[in-house]
């Protein structure tokens, strides 16, 4: 029997945990102000293609200065949805 199951990166799980951060803080935007969160489309869109680009060059990159220096960028912008949520 052949299956194909896909297994997560660290990238994707940190992704799928902005996302559902973002989709929350939208849902619960629905209901009452809250500041700080006005562009969440924006942030959202910004964050997805952080993580397009880091695990584009992650996997089809050679650099490995550089593969350092797009994972540190968007472990930080991550950092920034997270100390939001907060």
């Amino acid at each position: 029997m052949e299956t194909n199951v896909h297994f997560p990166t660290d990238l994707n799980l940190l992704w799928d945990s902005c996302r559902k951060s973002i989709d929350t803080v939208s849902k619960l935007h629905q209901y009452t102000v809250i500041s700080g969160w006005r562009k969440i489309k924006g942030i959202r869109k910004t964050i997805k293609s952080q993580f397009r680009a880091t695990s584009h060059q992650v996997f089809k990159g050679k650099n490995e200065a550089q593969k350092k220096a797009i994972v540190k960028q968007y472990l930080q912008q991550a950092k920034q949805v997270e100390q939001k949520c907060d």
